[in-house]
């Protein structure tokens, strides 16, 4: 087979969409050595990563472009055009890991679908994230050849918003590179890590970019009744770059006077994650809405204890003490409950990392790939290829 990924959201920074990408190319690149690969990389200024140049091999092609995202992905809306064998070249299969879905003339088309809130909340998406999927994807995920979701949650929601057929709709949950993410019992590392990143004794981690379902300001509100309830409370570190509609957040963090005690640091390069991890009394993960969550398993395999809400129970198993989103003073508690006891703090990272074993990103290359070669054992004859076509007449734009 003739594999063409989309590879663009894996050029960094990356956020969880982008590394999910880069960790699965690097997998099925290690894995497969049978069949030809072709990572379609769209930037204008972006470089791709040392580590991607000597993950290739033979039978890997780099189609580099340097068309500005916000014009390709409009063109793709409103024209679908250009093709994607246009910019990458003839395939066999075309995968689209990011959730942004690109016309294609006569290949079929593997989509991967990390969740469904551009459906639920599209005001609290960015233009080219969440809105442009929700223009974009229920007009078009019928075409597709396959679905990939990284949840049995995001899968039955897409089967419920998009009438799919369940026999394409595929569950392959996203993995944790243990060779990254892992527990470090060098004190001195730790130490000189801290002394480095300028983080505090004790501190509560949230890692994701600051964005509405994140529920940062619930998780400021609770850092605000933490003081009032515990004496000398650990500090809360948030870890990610600004995303869309922060304006509430700042708000918050001005009202509750939490300059002493909550510290942003902005988007922080994978290979430093593991450190913070490490360093961290607990991972705070209280979003509203999730398709799976990554920093849950990568607290996990590092051996941090985590307090999350049940949009997190897919990948936290009962490895994580739960709490409700909207209950500010129950966060709090949890995470006074957490910071005081060694006993929980003991077995909470020892569920963790049992958890985490569970998950590989080799696994989740294992089964995409079975997900490649299931629809390129069902591609249609020449003449039945005419309802895949994606172009402005097939889906409304």
């Amino acid at each position: 087979m003739r594999i063409a990924l989309d590879a663009s959201s894996l050029l960094p920074p990356r956020t969880g969409v982008g590394r999910y990408t880069y960790h699965l190319v690097r997998e099925l690149l290690r894995l497969d050595h049978v069949n030809d690969y072709t990572l379609f990389l769209n930037s204008l200024r972006r470089s791709v990563p040392d580590e991607l140049n000597q993950a290739l091999r033979e039978g890997v092609h780099v189609r580099r472009r340097h068309i500005p995202g916000a014009w390709l992905h409009r063109a793709w809306r409103r024209f679908g055009w250009p093709p994607f064998e246009t910019l990458a070249g003839p395939a066999d299969i075309v995968h689209a890991p990011a959730g942004i879905i690109p016309p294609v003339r006569e290949t079929p088309l593997v989509l991967t679908l990390h969740d469904c809130y551009f459906m639920r909340q599209p005001e609290n998406c960015h233009a080219l994230g969440g809105r442009l999927m929700r223009e974009t994807v229920p007009g078009r995920i019928q075409q597709c050849a396959a679905v990939i979701c990284v949840s049995y949650l995001t899968r039955q929601e897409a089967l419920d918003l998009f009438g799919l057929d369940p026999e394409r709709v595929h569950v392959v949950h996203s993995g944790v590179d243990h060779e990254m993410f892992r527990p470090i019992s060098d004190p001195s590392r730790l130490e000189n890590a801290r002394g480095r990143l300028n983080l505090p004794n004790q501190f509560f981690l949230h890692v994701g970019t600051l964005e509405p379902r994140k529920n940062l300001e619930g998780l400021l509100r609770a850092m605000a009744r933490l003081k009032r309830i515990m004496k000398e409370p650990p500090k809360l570190v948030c870890v990610g770059a600004e995303g869309f509609q922060t304006s509430p957040i700042h708000r918050a963090f001005a009202e509750l006077k939490l300059q002493d005690d909550v510290f942003f640091t902005g988007y922080v390069p994978d290979d430093v994650l593991p450190v913070i991890y490490n360093l961290a009394t607990a991972l705070a993960a209280v979003s509203s809405y999730e398709g799976f969550g990554l920093p849950v398993l990568e607290a996990m395999a590092c051996g941090a204890p985590v307090v999350a809400t049940e949009a997190f129970r897919e990948a936290a198993g009962d490895a994580a003490i739960y709490v409700p989103p909207d209950d500010p003073e129950q966060i709090a508690r949890a995470l006074k409950q957490v910071a005081g006891s060694l006993e929980l703090q003991v077995e909470t990272r020892r569920k963790g990392l049992e958890r985490a074993r569970g998950f590989s990103w080799r696994e989740t290359a294992r089964k995409t790939l079975a997900v490649y070669e299931r629809v390129h054992g069902q591609q249609p004859a020449a003449s039945d290829t005419r309802t895949q076509r994606m172009n402005v007449n097939d889906t409304g734009y």
